[in-house]
């Protein structure tokens, strides 16, 4: 990977980390940090994904730098990842994996 991808996506994991939590989080003694790592993690690579899929269906921005067939390579690394989050939480996630399929569908789509 390129330095400048690599700088990019430094910065939209930096983004996405220091995004303001939603209004209304769970009491902390609620949750542990712990509990709440995976969630978080998730999170993190459903952003990316999200950003992936958009440059996909753009055509632009990795698509453009690395060539249609990587970017959807790294689109199925990064829902790999997301998943894997998915599967170490313990609450319902089936709306969570809605989501990544809709991505993913969006993407092969192009």
């Amino acid at each position: 990977m390129s330095a400048e991808i690599s700088s990019r996506w430094a910065r939209a994991r930096a983004s996405i980390s220091s995004a303001r939590p939603c209004a209304r989080p769970l009491p902390s003694s609620a949750t542990t940090e712990r509990d709440r790592a995976p969630w978080r993690s998730f999170a993190s690579e459903f952003g990316l994904l999200y950003q992936v899929v958009d440059d996909v269906l753009d055509g632009d921005g990795l698509v453009a730098e690395l060539g249609s067939g990587r970017a959807h390579g790294l689109a199925d690394e990064i829902e790999a990842r997301a998943r894997a989050h998915l599967d170490e939480i313990s609450a319902d996630t089936s709306l969570l994996d809605e989501l990544l399929l809709g991505l993913k569908r969006r993407a092969a789509a192009s």
